[in-house]
């Protein structure tokens, strides 16, 4: 065998043997570097992408708890109000969902002749009074509402179900958030504010 054909040989040994050497050894411990992220890393990258929302994880509630009561006096809301704004120059909306509570229940749009009025409702049960007084709200809670409204610039109302059942309440309120400086009213309090079930209550909104 000629000189040039043993270089050509060995040149041949020499590349396949790189090759090898890369994928045996090289390459499987360079995975997990940077170059080569893992997938759970690229998929959690992928999520924080910019314009891509972020999944709400829905929280379980109890429907036998304050929140829960809640929960179901807001659906005794939207069939009572949506039924009653057919053929009105309103309409009833949900805020999306978000895992921080920034945004109330629902949303009345008023579609005046000058300009289109929006006020936000937080839904709200309590079974009864306690020693005269009802707390509809935690603290926290209405430091929240007061900084959407400064935020927002929009009226928040408190729409308070008493007795009764959430979905079937006995007494109804509507409660503006801006006379509203604690969590809590008296009984003579919440008379300022009660409403009827059947009373034209689209002033309020107008």
């Amino acid at each position: 065998m000629s000189n040039q054909s043993q270089v050509g040989t060995q040149l041949i040994l020499l590349v396949a043997g790189a090759i090898i050497l890369y994928y045996a050894v090289i390459r499987p411990a360079r995975k997990g570097t940077k170059g080569d992220l893992p997938r759970r890393v690229k998929a959690s990258l992928k999520k924080k992408s910019v314009g891509q929302a972020p999944t709400i994880k829905r929280k379980v509630v109890d429907p036998n708890s304050p929140e829960g009561w809640s929960a179901r006096f807001q659906g005794y809301v939207e069939q009572h109000f949506a039924s009653r704004m057919v053929g009105t120059h309103c309409e009833l909306k949900r805020w999306p969902a978000d895992e921080l509570n920034y945004y109330p229940d629902l949303e009345v749009v008023c579609t005046l002749p000058n300009e289109v009025r929006r006020i936000a409702l937080e839904c709200k049960y309590r079974p009864s009074l306690q020693d005269g007084f009802l707390e509809f709200a935690y603290d926290e809670q209405l430091k929240r509402y007061k900084n959407f409204e400064d935020v927002e610039k929009l009226p928040l109302v408190i729409v308070l179900g008493v007795g009764g059942k959430p979905e079937s309440p006995a007494e109804l309120y509507l409660i503006p958030l801006d006379g509203v400086y604690q969590p809590y009213l008296s009984k003579q309090q919440l008379k300022e504010f009660e409403v009827g079930f059947n009373d034209d209550f689209f002033y309020f909104f107008s």
